[in-house]
């Protein structure tokens, strides 16, 4: 008998050792360490929790019976005649666990430096550490930020160093490894990666995209003829045809080309690149940058047809004649505003107008506009929209509903406009356009801010008797874009509200065979989104076809940037020891044309960096986070244990049993806690233990000052939360842990469960948090239970310790769902066991053969 154990919390852990009395056991962990959520705490049952794995992984290491993955992921579960085949992916930890003996001497000489997670991301620790409940060292090469959040995983870090070092055609075949149109997106794309780039803690983020941009362009001019593309063989025998082609279309046709696919893409256009081509203005992105690109994916092979719009009959005759479709059309049907007057002339959608308006410039053509002009909107098409028609030489204006804080549009777009003198009228909402044939005006009404909407967004509100007429003769609406979907009737492909097609998250559509990806799929996005979703689409596709599961473009990263990206951005202030001492060095600003020379063409704005800018640039990187290489650890180990060429392994397993050990994890904070010196419940356990980061001193995260009062708030009910309870144990036991250390304590709650003893509490009905600017220090303000009707007390505290509540690992949840497991019998195997404390652990039995949880 064979069983798997996927968890490495101390449930894991012991479920693994009770199982290999007589079975064998594979013991998945995702870290390199085991403990878990226990490994974490400051105490268990008034024992470090060190004290009590360490016997448990010296057993784990001497049983036979225990194949420990570490660093692993099971991927993939399927139920088979008695048993279960599973699918692990094991990422390399640099290290032969069979000759480390943990001496330490790698660590003593690592140069390298960052966020250590394993302890609230309260410190720094090496490239190659070892946690303490860890079974060795481990070069943990952890994904840097910029590179976690881009949707296609570009390697920033190395194209930045590759750059900085004066090496442009690596830096530029580093790129476009990953992605067909590094030209494209050095201009267009809305960089998330600076947003979560460190060296923006320090002055100015890195300014990531202006560097590919560099690379592109210098290759482009410099490398010609070695960077041409040989046409590759359709090896596959099976083609696919391609609805669309725009970014996600042409970066699906490129990667499927070079897996050996014949490839053909029907285009409704007469011009190839889709929003590329037709949606973004030319003082944007020059034709000639993106017909050199689409040039590559026809140098491979891949077949565009222009001018074939694809109707039902089409679809269908595609569907007989190719082995696979992938829809690709892109949003190009505009939102209508819905009032009075918009079907008037001098009425022009915002897509209708770029379209023309591009397609008109390619062709030499005048290009005529009203000579006054409104756009209604504030995302990035509406700021486009806005910014050709002033280069039209019209007056212009934008409306816009919220504040400018509110605006999706991308800061740089802003401040060109701004630059360029175009007026935006905030919190103002049309109401009726106004004319007999065409338009003569708008009539708007002000707008306020109200509570915030399903966005997060405040919502706007109007203002009753506020309002006031916009003489225009031209109106252009760019509130939103949806996709054509007539072609799909009757396919059986699933189209909520016609509006976009429904997919699962590899591109899959609820009819096999077709694939679907881009702005069809998501609604708008962005061009980097729209690669994304080709690249997934191309691996699904090729899976599909061939039943190959080719390595997946996209890094998995121990950073979550789902639900919890707010959290892991306020992370990355906390470090601030090491920061403090970079010296600062603002980013190199990009060289522009004049704004009153560019408002009068349709000339590309930005010039770009030459060499020298592109290099100082570069050298600006911090290379946070990650291995870099240098071979120092190699040549100090005494038991030549570093194993740089260590790769990738993937496992196929067969076994009879599953126990999935439940561990908890913290839920991810209100967005309006998010300060420097708030941190979580397991943060402050970590700052509590002695083999924490601070070696049990409680200090403030921002600074390194030590506290003399910590508020602890518990921000659930039990309505909310049925953990809510053992959260509230915890944060009572660590507020007087706090006051152990002479730090005053005082607990905040809406429950108060039991009894605080002689720590200080307040029941309340409302709570707010607030950061001081100058010292970092928390206001509070608060409202006492039943005092509702009075003025809010306030009090002002060094560093707050917040309680949120746990829940399961959507890791967990996901594989349980995979054999059947619904989160609810997980969720309640793992709360229900009343008066049972965090060592004790039973293995129970679910309503699946064969699947076990341990709790």
């Amino acid at each position: 008998m064979s069983v798997l154990v996927i968890g490495g919390g101390y449930a894991g852990l012991k479920a693994a050792l009770d199982c290999a009395k007589d079975e064998e056991v594979f013991f998945v962990l995702r870290t390199p360490n085991i403990g878990g959520f226990f490994s974490k705490l400051h105490l268990v049952e008034e024992k470090h929790p060190f004290d009590i794995l360490s016997p448990l992984i010296e057993q784990i290491k001497e049983n036979d019976k225990i194949h420990v993955f570490t660093n692993s992921a099971v991927e993939r579960m399927k139920e088979e005649d008695h048993g279960f085949r599973v699918s692990v992916r094991r990422k390399p930890i640099t290290i032969d666990e069979t000759k480390c003996d943990s001496c330490g001497e790698c660590w003593k000489m690592c140069p390298v430096t960052s966020p250590d997670r394993c302890n609230g991301w309260l410190s720094n620790r090496n490239a190659i550490y070892t946690p303490e409940d860890a079974l060795s060292y481990a070069i943990e090469r952890e994904t840097p930020f910029c590179q976690a959040t881009c949707p296609v995983s570009l390697d920033i870090r190395g194209y930045a160093g590759f750059i900085a070092d004066g090496k442009f055609k690596e830096a530029y075949d580093l790129i476009r490894e990953k992605v067909p149109f590094p030209g494209v997106l050095g201009r267009v794309c809305t960089h998330p990666c600076e947003d979560l780039c460190k060296r923006g803690l320090v002055d100015e983020s890195i300014s990531i995209a202006k560097l590919k941009r560099f690379v592109a362009d210098h290759v482009y001019e410099n490398y010609g003829e070695e960077i041409k593309l040989e046409p590759i063989p359709a090896t596959k025998g099976k083609k696919v045809a391609i609805i669309g082609a725009g970014p996600a279309g042409l970066s699906a046709a490129y990667d499927l080309k070079t897996f050996g696919y014949d490839i053909t893409v029907f285009e409704k256009l007469p011009v190839v690149g889709g929003m590329m081509a037709v949606g973004i203005p030319k003082y944007r992105l020059p034709r000639a940058t993106l017909e050199r690109e689409i040039g590559f994916v026809r140098a491979v092979g891949v077949e565009i047809k222009t001018n074939v719009e694809v109707d039902t009959d089409m679809f269908a005759e595609l569907r007989r004649t190719y082995d696979t479709t992938f829809i690709s059309v892109g949003a190009h049907v505009s939102g209508k505003l819905g009032i009075p007057g918009e079907d008037l002339e001098g009425v022009i959608p915002d897509i209708d107008f770029l379209r023309a308006l591009n397609l008109n410039l390619n062709l030499g053509n005048e290009v005529k506009i009203g000579k006054s002009v409104v756009v209604v909107g504030g995302g990035n098409v509406a700021i486009d929209a806005a910014r050709s028609v002033l280069r039209l030489g019209s007056k212009v204006f934008i409306v816009y509903r919220r504040s400018r804080a509110e605006m999706p549009a991308s800061r740089e777009e802003l401040e060109s406009l701004e630059e360029e003198g175009i007026k935006i009228i905030f919190l103002a909402n049309p109401t009726k356009i106004l004319g007999s044939s065409r338009v003569e005006g708008v009539e708007c009404v002000r707008m306020e801010l109200g509570p915030p909407d399903d966005t997060g967004r405040r919502r706007p509100v109007p203002v009753e008797g506020t309002e006031f007429v916009i003489d225009v003769d031209t109106v252009i609406p760019a509130i939103g874009q949806a996709s054509d979907l007539q072609f799909l009737e009757g396919s059986g492909v699933d189209t909520p509200g016609g509006r976009r097609i429904s997919t699962f998250e590899d591109g899959r559509t609820t009819v096999a065979g077709i694939f679907a990806g881009g702005d069809a799929a998501t609604g708008a996005k962005t061009v980097i989104e729209a690669i994304a979703a080709g690249k997934r689409a191309a691996l699904s596709i090729n899976e599909y076809l061939s039943g190959e599961k080719r390595a997946d473009f996209k890094v998995e990263s121990e950073i979550d940037l789902g639900e919890r990206e707010a959290r892991e951005k306020s992370n990355l202030s906390r470090n601030y020891f090491p920061i403090m001492d970079i010296a600062l060095q603002k980013r190199v600003k990009m060289p522009k044309l004049p704004g009153e020379e560019r408002i009068t063409n349709f000339e590309e704005e930005e010039l770009g960096y030459d060499a020298k800018m592109a290099v100082e640039e570069a050298n600006r990187c911090l290379s946070c986070r990650k291995c870099i290489g240098c071979g120092i650890c190699a040549e100090v180990c005494p038991q030549d244990a570093i194993v740089y060429d260590q790769t990738e392994e993937r496992l196929e397993l067969k076994v009879e049993k599953l126990i999935f050990a439940a561990d908890m994890e913290e839920n991810v904070p209100p967005g309006e806690y998010m300060y420097s010196n708030v941190v979580t419940q397991i943060e402050f356990e970590r700052m509590l233990s002695e083999s924490g980061p601070y070696g049990g001193i409680i200090m403030r995260p921002f600074d390194g000052d030590i506290p003399r009062e910590i508020a602890f708030i518990h921000v659930l009910d039990a309505d909310e939360d049925e953990c809510s309870p053992l959260a509230f144990e915890f944060l009572v036991q660590e507020a007087k842990s706090a006051k152990e250390r002479d730090v005053d304590s005082c607990i905040f709650a809406r429950e108060l469960y039991e009894d605080t003893g002689d720590i200080k509490s307040v029941k309340i009905d409302d709570i707010t948090v607030t950061e001081l600017e100058e010292t970092k220090n928390l206001r509070l303000q608060y409202v006492v239970e039943g005092e509702k009707e009075k003025e809010k007390e306030e009090k002002e505290v060094d560093m707050v310790v917040l309680s949120v509540g746990f829940s399961l690992p959507e890791y967990v949840k996901k594989r349980g769902e995979l054999v059947g497991i619904k989160p609810e019998e997980l969720k309640s195997k793992m709360w229900g066991k009343p008066g049972k404390g965090l060592v004790e652990v039973e293995i129970m039995k679910t309503e699946k053969e064969g699947v076990f949880i341990a709790a």
